[in-house]
């Protein structure tokens, strides 16, 4: 060999071949001489990947939000990604979480994306609570958690204090009657006696 030379190595790939990345050795020796090189190859198995933005919200008991779920296609997968939701953590009372839609079609090399909107009523339950989408396709499957964080909404509290008094016939007693903001409530309460 004079100079420098080439030569083209060509690698066929299975159509049952797994996804995973494969390493091989090329050796080149001439008597007392040897070189090595290792190379590599990439298998990409058509398939789908799903995601969320964002991946946390943080809301006030009565309030609602969204995340946008997206599934994307990788290496050329096609098909049609059905969507389910189940809740990792126990399921909270008060909270409802909907999809504007459950299938997500997708094409080669492109994506698509659903709307999974939340509500909660002013009593739901406060705390952290994640709540799992899965899609799926045929037999492939993939998830992506979502959290939410619920804390106490605008509210207020009615107390009275003692709970039960004793009176004599002809006289009187007092109570004490608190009314008290819960999460910055802000807004006229109007009492009554019945």
């Amino acid at each position: 060999v004079g100079g420098t030379n080439s030569s083209t190595l060509t690698i066929y790939v299975a159509s049952t071949a797994q996804s995973g990345t494969y390493y091989f050795a090329i050796t080149a020796y001439n008597g007392s001489r040897t070189r090595c090189v290792v190379g590599s190859v990439n298998v990409l198995v058509p398939d789908f990947q799903i995601s969320s933005d964002p991946t946390s919200r943080s809301i006030k008991q009565g309030e609602s939000t969204e995340y946008t779920i997206t599934a994307g296609s990788v290496a050329g997968f096609s098909g049609t990604v059905s969507l389910t939701k189940s809740w990792v953590t126990t399921t909270p009372s008060g909270i409802t979480a909907d999809f504007d839609t459950t299938s997500i079609v997708l094409t080669a090399y492109g994506s698509g994306q659903a709307i999974l909107s939340i509500t909660t009523t002013s009593s739901a339950t406060t705390g952290t609570h994640k709540l799992r989408v899965t899609g799926t396709s045929g037999t492939k499957t993939h998830s992506v958690d979502v959290q939410l964080t619920v804390s106490t909404g605008a509210n207020f509290t009615l107390s009275v204090q003692p709970a039960s008094q004793t009176v004599n016939r002809g006289t009187s007693q007092t109570f004490t009657v608190t009314i008290t903001s819960i999460g910055g409530f802000n807004k006229p309460v109007y009492q009554s006696l019945s």
